[in-house]
């Protein structure tokens, strides 16, 4: 089997802690990961959004900018890219076999995430992009781009989510994303309470700055935009491309990494990275495929995301409710998330994606709340076709894999 059909055969969510691997396999390879000038992004909502921005940022100001993201929507390429084009296939393929060779002559068994890492590595360092933005693919201490060397690290924010392998509290969540920090490099962080203590008691074991949102460096929200003020920087009337208020937190974070990285002698102009917030564009992130009637695709898949979600869709449609089609994996909390969208639903259609991580409508049925008719269908096709029948503005979420599912079916 050729590099891809190789990638296709593993469990893309098979999880296997630890960085050994990782760095026997990069060293392997000549070690290309401690070649390249990186910013590795953390944290549980916010992460692709927020290395998008700065990627988006750095490649404004005139650096060539790799960007390595997961999981994907559609295509596995959609991981890597630079200046904002996504690896091609031929590429990825012959990357794969190369480090899939290296890792048989040393008889190691690496992940999906760890393949797709070290060949993301060789191609950021081969193609001699300025930057790379690395957003960690779950946690942070063990995670295989926490063997880079960063000129910046960021925690977006912690909220509960993948307990069996972070733990059961976001405190223990917090220390695990914590774990990406490193003795003097800069660490900057939306995290607040007891997670924000969580992140500084480890810094300052690191002896790894930290600058706070809302501290040291705040975006100030007027006339459907925003203000950046950082410690150098003042950006005003800022106008994001991609809606919800979350994204202003998402932008402040990416942001405050991009003029941290200018603090560093690199020439980032601050108009640059307001043309960038303005500009860039997230799949499946309050994605609008459809504005009359609205279709919505989503990849929330968590309480705290859920939360967001509804709350975004409240503030651009104040008198409309949706209906919704959701397909979650199995290890979520269910009830949850169907609390946080029922203020803004009006029908609820539960179904499956392909994935095989992904919850029987039977299960997620047990869990719909009261007050709101409930369906399920046996598919996304079947989903979208009784959604479609009601002419009512329709929102797709659960899971990113799901979302990635649908939206290539309707695009």
């Amino acid at each position: 089997m050729n590099g891809l059909e190789y990638l296709r055969s593993l469990n893309q969510h098979s999880i296997k802690p630890g960085l050994e691997r990782i760095t026997e396999i990069l060293h392997a390879l000549g070690d290309p990961h401690l070649e390249i000038k990186t910013a590795v992004i953390a944290g549980t909502n916010g992460k692709t959004s927020t290395s998008a921005m700065l990627a988006e940022i750095l490649f404004r100001a005139g650096f060539s900018t790799g960007l390595y993201t997961s999981p994907h929507l559609v295509r596995v390429g959609e991981r890597i890219k630079i200046n904002g084009n996504d690896i091609e296939d031929r590429n990825l393929n012959e990357l794969i076999e190369r480090v899939h060779g290296i890792c048989k002559n040393k008889n190691i068994r690496p992940s999906y995430f760890e393949l797709l890492t070290a060949a993301a590595f060789i191609f950021f360092k081969e193609q001699e992009v300025d930057f790379a933005v690395l957003e960690t693919g779950m946690g942070g201490r063990w995670d295989a781009v926490n063997t880079a060397r960063p000129l910046v690290c960021a925690i977006t924010n912690i909220s509960i989510d993948h307990t069996q392998h972070l733990g059961n509290t976001k405190e223990k969540i917090a220390a695990e994303k914590a774990g990406i920090a490193k003795h003097g490099i800069p660490l900057i962080t939306g995290a607040r309470d007891a997670t924000l203590a969580v992140i500084e008691k480890i810094c300052a074991e690191k002896k790894s700055p930290i600058l706070k949102n809302r501290e040291d460096f705040k975006c100030t929200e007027n006339n459907g935009g925003f203000s950046y003020s950082g410690k150098v920087w003042e950006i005003e009337n800022i106008i994001p491309a991609m809606r919800g208020r979350f994204q202003v937190s998402n932008a402040a974070i990416a942001l405050a990494c991009a003029e941290t990285i200018a603090t560093r002698g690199f020439d980032i102009p601050p108009e640059k990275a307001k043309e960038a917030i303005e500009k860039v564009r997230v799949g499946a992130r309050m994605e609008y495929v459809r504005k009359n009637p609205p279709l919505i695709i989503d990849g929330a898949h968590n309480t705290e995301s859920a939360r967001r979600l509804a709350e975004t869709i409240a503030e651009n449609h104040p008198y409309e409710r949706f209906v919704f089609i959701v397909a979650m994996s199995d290890d979520k909390n269910h009830a949850e998330f169907l609390r946080m969208i029922k203020p803004v639903c009006s029908r609820l259609i539960l179904t499956r994606s392909k994935s095989g991580r992904s919850a029987d409508a039977a299960k997620l049925l047990k869990f719909a709340p009261e007050g709101i008719e409930v369906e399920t269908a046996d598919n996304p096709e079947e989903a979208l076709k009784k959604a479609e029948e009601t002419s009512l503005p329709l929102c797709v979420t659960g899971s990113l894999f799901f979302a990635g599912e649908v939206r290539n079916l309707v695009l």
